[in-house]
């Protein structure tokens, strides 16, 4: 486990790094373009493990004003695998990266999954709710975990908020709901 750890460690630092430089010392070598926008840098140098040993890692450089990044689950499923090949072929990817964690045993996912804004799995980890800048929430509401409240969305006293909030929007009641959107001058831009 904590190879594997290490080895995640050591893969997050690589991006980061080859994500900040293009240069042979980046560690990485030079990129193969892929397509506009998308560069594929790999290495096998086994001294960039400690101790040294085998590593195969892979980075793609993404320029975001000329890709599109979506999340697909497998099969269009929480639960029922499927290549990353083919995952990718079937939405017409160019590129395609394996970002899920699952559980060996049963197949779950190791933390709560969420594509195009909707929960699609859940875990026994408790997680709170994430509230984005400037948003205010109102005295005795209620907010089920996981559930985003947008950039200066205002969430009124009281509400119970079971989905993600839009930035920029007033929500009240049980279940909330938008009222409408949080007035200009109230924004944080007008203060």
């Amino acid at each position: 486990m904590r190879i594997v750890r290490r080895r995640l460690v050591l893969a997050a630092a690589l991006a980061l790094a080859a994500a900040c430089a293009n240069t042979p010392q980046s560690g990485f070598g030079t990129a193969q373009v892929i397509a506009p926008g998308v560069e594929l840098f790999r290495t096998s140098d086994q001294s960039l493990v400690d101790p040294a040993g085998p590593i195969a890692a892979y980075l793609l450089k993404l320029d975001p004003a000329k890709v599109k990044l979506t999340s697909v689950l497998s099969n269009d499923e929480v639960m029922n695998a499927e290549r990353v090949a083919d995952i990718a072929a079937r939405h017409g990817a160019i590129a395609a990266v394996n970002g899920g964690f699952f559980n060996i045993k049963n197949g779950e996912p190791m933390g709560l999954l969420k594509v195009a804004g909707e929960l699609v799995s859940d875990n026994t980890l408790v997680k709170g709710a994430v509230i984005r800048r400037g948003a205010r929430v109102g005295g005795g509401a209620t907010l089920l975990p996981a559930v985003e409240i947008g950039e200066e969305a205002f969430v009124g006293a009281g509400a119970v908020v079971l989905h993600d909030v839009p930035p920029r929007m007033l929500v009240v009641g049980s279940p909330a709901r938008v009222l409408r959107e949080v007035p200009a001058d109230e924004l944080l831009g007008a203060q």
